[in-house]
């Protein structure tokens, strides 16, 4: 498949790599976008070089990155689909369809076909289907009730469907209120119970009892766990011991995604707690913020927070398309929020908090 990846990258560029002085000029490219590729390594991917080898999967990320992928899974998911594309497109504009004409119901049962034609794919159209029901300013329970009654209780359905915005309260209200399956797993109690403190923290509401989880839960619990516990504290060595733990666990962590939730995260909940200047003098801190910043421009939700904390902290200019190339609308107003903050627009600010609700 690596083929495909060749024939990618020269279509991007708009000249062969049949040559060194190519290898170098490719060279070049990245190194303006942060990635480093040396003429040597591209060498030996092109068949210039007479010495051949596999490429590593991190020099396939930073080629798939460069293209504008999250990594070189994620560019082999896209460019080798799995399932009946253009089924899935007439299924997606049918669903859009819907959802304009506020057809909640027909739209909800269509999601199960749209799982059935792509099961990883139809994902991003969960984004669609919970803008449009927790985002109207008039609450339909019904529609809400009708949508959570179904068995959406996975990390996947978390990460992809939670409409983490949600600036007129309906999301909250649903988890609050409606049980879903009348069974809870654990990660769904620790995730309605994160969710639920995370909003009235940012709101200065009164907060319930944070229930206590570690490493051993998945990632995208366990990083909503220490961004509250950064939020919740004002002591600076308490601080510093979470982003000590956090710090470690970046060094150490493979998944693209569960970079990017713990460093997004913690950037995000020391912007907010106006902390952020503990970790002004840490080197380390900004290389790997850099390092995952780069490793995707879909992913506006923490892309936006590392964005903003690198340019309020160490005063880094980088690249914006990770959100003019935005795929990611479930916390679209969030995002803009920290935008406005890294660019110390205070009045925008100021209107994204009264839209959000937010004291911070």
């Amino acid at each position: 498949m690596i083929s495909s990846l060749k024939k990618a990258l020269e279509e991007k560029i708009g000249f062969k790599i049949d040559s060194v002085k190519a290898c170098r000029r490719l060279e070049q490219m990245l190194l303006t976008q942060k990635l480093y590729v040396s003429d040597t390594t591209l060498s030996r991917i092109f068949s210039v070089s007479k010495t051949q080898a596999t490429p590593r999967t991190d020099t396939l990320n930073l080629l798939s990155i460069f293209l504008g992928y999250a990594h070189y899974e994620a560019f082999l998911n896209l460019k080798l689909p799995d399932y009946d594309e253009e089924r899935y497109l007439v299924k997606s504009l049918e669903l859009k369809s819907l959802l304009l004409n506020q057809q909640y119901y027909q739209a909800i049962d269509l999601m199960e076909e749209l799982k059935n034609i792509a099961p990883n794919a139809y994902l991003f159209l969960m984004q669609d289907l919970g803008k449009a029901i927790f985002g109207q300013k008039e609450k339909d329970k019904k529609a809400i009730a009708y949508l959570l009654e179904r068995d959406y209780s996975s990390h996947h359905f978390h990460e992809f469907f939670v409409y983490e915005d949600d600036p007129y309260g309906h999301f909250s209200w649903s988890i609050e209120n409606i049980n879903s399956l009348g069974n809870k797993t654990e990660g769904r109690i620790l995730f309605e119970n994160y969710y639920l403190n995370r909003k009235k923290l940012l709101r200065g509401e009164k907060h319930k009892d944070l229930i206590k989880t570690d490493e051993k839960a998945h990632y995208y619990i366990h990083s909503r766990y220490l961004e509250l516990e950064l939020l919740m504290t004002k002591n600076s060595k308490s601080s510093f011991e979470i982003t000590d733990l956090i710090k470690e666990r970046l060094l150490h962590e493979k998944d693209p995604n569960a970079l990017l939730a713990y460093c997004g995260r913690c950037c995000r909940a020391l912007l907010y707690n106006g902390l952020q200047h503990l970790l002004e003098k840490d080197m380390e801190w900004e290389n790997l913020c850099l390092r995952i910043f780069q490793l995707s421009d879909k992913d506006l939700e923490f892309n936006a927070a590392i964005f903003a904390f690198l340019k309020k902290v160490y005063r880094e200019n980088l690249p914006l398309d990770f959100y003019l190339k935005n795929r990611w609308e479930n916390a679209l107003l969030e995002s803009e929020l920290m935008l406005s903050m890294a660019f110390e627009e205070k009045k925008t600010l100021n209107n994204y908090r009264q839209i959000l609700g937010f004291r911070v």
